[in-house]
């Protein structure tokens, strides 16, 4: 396992609050630039990166899509968390789109009934992904967590707009 954060803070609270455990590696620097070089594959890749509450345009284009592919093996997976505002935001069926593209198999988990949510943008070997539930309780907001939990399903992309 292995973790790529632009700010060595994230591993500090993630340690703290998340129980990350210390056999983790932990990698300072820019999500992008480590999957052009690293020659790992690993079975799960998981972006979870923000200015804000969007997505930067490195992982949204198609130099992170290739990186992407190269370094998750076949029968591996990508999961994107991307933030919505609002029910028209496009911005997850975008990214899903994109990745459909460089030939991804691609499904969508969304939140139902929310208008500023979470999605996340699965690809690669998603055919027999179930909808998530917690495995491990976090320290903090645990309730919360577990109830958001709840409100996620499977939908299909929408077509982007624009």
């Amino acid at each position: 396992v292995s973790v790529v954060d632009i700010d060595p803070a994230s591993f500090k609270i993630a340690r703290a609050h998340f129980k990350l455990p210390r056999s983790v590696k932990c990698h300072v620097g820019d999500g992008l630039a480590f999957l052009q070089s690293t020659r790992q594959r690993f079975d799960l890749l998981i972006v979870d990166a923000f200015l804000g509450e969007a997505v930067p345009d490195q992982f949204t284009g198609d130099d992170f899509c290739r990186g992407a592919r190269r370094a998750v093996r076949k029968s591996g997976a990508l999961l994107f968390n991307v933030c919505l505002d609002g029910r028209r935001d496009r911005t997850a069926d975008k990214i899903a789109a994109r990745l459909a593209r460089q030939g991804w198999s691609v499904r969508m988990i969304d939140q139902r009934g929310e208008s500023e949510r979470n999605a996340i943008v699965v690809a690669g070997n998603v055919k027999h992904l179930r909808a998530p539930r917690p495995l491990i309780v976090p320290d903090v907001e645990a309730e919360r967590v577990a109830k958001q939990t709840r409100t996620f399903q499977f939908r299909r992309r929408r077509r982007a707009k624009g």
